[in-house]
């Protein structure tokens, strides 16, 4: 090993010092970090129990490393302060405990089996300062890891879990208000549930918070089964305070129903007598869904929100479906005089043309026109009929105006 100078010595004395310094103040922050402060008062379990279980040993090793190096430091002093210009025999022993392996770090008895007549009855385990150091921080750095990691689960997850404990409180302080307690809604089984939810990862993140780590957050799943629920609470709350304008409002459908469905009778009687044709009859749906108001009516007084939405939603289904058919019934049945008016009007334009052509006077094209216009000026007309007579009557005059 080579021998130090005087210079040298006091350099690694200043220098090592230094760093001793820097090393105890690192681990007095490290044991004031939130993470660690947790981890040394919480009831942990499962992994998180387990690692720190073994980061304690390593910051007590760290603890009992930095006294060696100290106790090394402050011989390597002593000897530096022999005499002024230390000599030949201090500059070796300065470089011994400044450059040598002169920290102990343990010693282990030899079993008897394993010594010689002449060799050693206890192995002592020593290494250099710098090795030390080497070995002191990376313990330091698993051990901060393990705090900042911690810390990062519970910084991730306190405020949600707060914020989910009162949204839930918020939630259940309306589903009594709604009476659902009573109901059986199975929104109060999802509520139950998010309960054990939150309770379990509380539980979780204040005993075993690295049982989190790297996890997408259970917390925003947790949120979303709570705003679900919250929909659903917040959709009765609606309608309770809504109930009574829905019902004004189903009753007036109740009468633009029944007046859909008395005109799509008045246009069924109009083309059945003007058209050969078989229409289905039109209902009469307004005293069924009367009936169903009335139910709302019944289970909105007696407090039974959840079933008043329901039979409200049934009844709102039905009125537009009642309007629908009696819409399409009368549109069906306007369409088919359309159709008829459609069919006189290109008649006319035809037997015009033939005027025009020069054929006002033909015998056939009179013939045709006469018998198309029987058809579709008979009552009832029969469309189909009419309409081969309008086709022929047309060809009629193509053919003629093509000779």
């Amino acid at each position: 090993m080579p021998r130090m100078t005087s210079t040298e010595v006091d350099q690694a004395l200043d220098r090592l010092g230094a760093d001793g310094q820097t090393i105890a103040d690192a681990l007095v922050e490290l044991e004031r970090h939130p993470g660690y402060e947790f981890l040394s008062s919480a009831a942990l379990t499962g992994e998180t129990q387990r690692r720190w279980t073994a980061a304690k040993e390593s910051v007590a090793g760290l603890w009992s490393h930095l006294a060696s190096y100290r106790a090394v430091l402050d011989e390597a002093r002593q000897v530096r302060e022999r005499r002024g210009r230390p000599g030949q025999t201090e500059l070796t022993e300065l470089s011994d405990l400044l450059t040598g392996p002169a920290v102990v770090l343990g010693s282990e008895d030899v079993p008897l089996e394993q010594r010689g007549l002449t060799g050693p009855a206890t192995v002592v385990t020593r290494t250099t300062l710098a090795d030390l150091v080497a070995s002191m921080n990376t313990s330091y750095r698993s051990v901060a890891d393990l705090a900042a990691t911690a810390q990062a689960v519970l910084s991730e997850y306190a405020k949600p879990l707060d914020e989910l404990a009162s949204g839930l409180t918020a939630t259940e302080t309306l589903v009594g208000q709604l009476g659902l307690a009573e109901s059986g809604h199975p929104v109060l089984t999802e509520i139950s549930d998010l309960h054990g939810e939150i309770d379990t990862l509380r539980e979780t993140v204040f005993t075993d918070p690295l049982a989190l780590a790297g996890q997408a957050s259970r917390a925003e799943r947790i949120t979303a089964r709570l705003d679900a629920a919250r929909d659903q609470v917040d959709a009765l709350g609606s309608f309770r305070t809504e109930a009574a304008e829905r019902m004004r409002r189903a009753a007036a459908d109740i009468e633009s129903v029944g007046a859909a469905e008395s005109a799509a009778r008045q246009a069924r009687e109009r083309a059945r007598a003007k058209i050969a044709v078989s229409l289905p009859t039109v209902g009469d749906s307004v005293a069924t869904l009367r009936d169903q108001l009335d139910e709302v009516r019944a289970l909105s007084g007696d407090g039974r929100w959840p079933k008043a939405q329901e039979s409200m939603a049934v009844l709102t289904s039905a009125i537009a479906e009642a309007l629908r058919r009696a819409n399409s019934a009368r549109d069906t049945a306007t369409a088919l005089l359309g159709r008829r008016d459609e069919l006189r009007g290109r008649l006319d334009a035809y037997r015009a043309k033939a005027a025009r052509i020069g054929f006002a006077e033909d015998a056939e094209l009179t013939a045709g026109y006469q018998r198309a216009r029987e058809l579709l000026w008979r009552a009832p007309c029969d469309l189909a009929a009419a309409t081969r007579a309008l086709a022929a009557y047309q060809r009629l005059i193509t053919d003629k105006e093509t000779r």
